[in-house]
């Protein structure tokens, strides 16, 4: 192993504090939007509801903000980049692609 590795810490290290006010400010600056941003401890995953216009933050035991960041910037995709109008039509087109699987449809496409 390089030495670039061994003198890593590790990405399951818990920070010191992750800075919620500021993912949360991060996440609405990137998605160009008036959003609102949550935290849960009661959410699985991070998630972009585009009706409430509510993106979902996880909090995990061992979360570093360089994942809160990853999880806040994919969501923010879906801010951007899914369509909110004819969301009925791209539900049925993504259910046609994925064959009905609930768990492909809502990692590829958000719902």
């Amino acid at each position: 192993m390089s030495n670039t590795f061994r003198n890593r810490k590790s990405d399951n290290a818990r920070p010191a504090g992750v800075n919620r006010a500021a993912k949360s400010l991060l996440a609405k600056l990137l998605s160009t939007e008036d959003i609102r941003v949550v935290h849960s401890a009661s959410v699985s995953t991070a998630t972009w509801s585009g009706a409430t216009k509510t993106l979902t933050l996880p909090i995990w035991k061992q979360m570093s903000g360089d994942i809160y960041d990853m999880l806040a910037c994919h969501e923010v995709g879906h801010v951007l980049y899914t369509p909110a109008e004819n969301g009925s039509e791209v539900k049925r087109a993504v259910k046609r692609l994925t064959g009905g699987k609930k768990h492909l449809s809502e990692s590829a496409f958000g719902f």
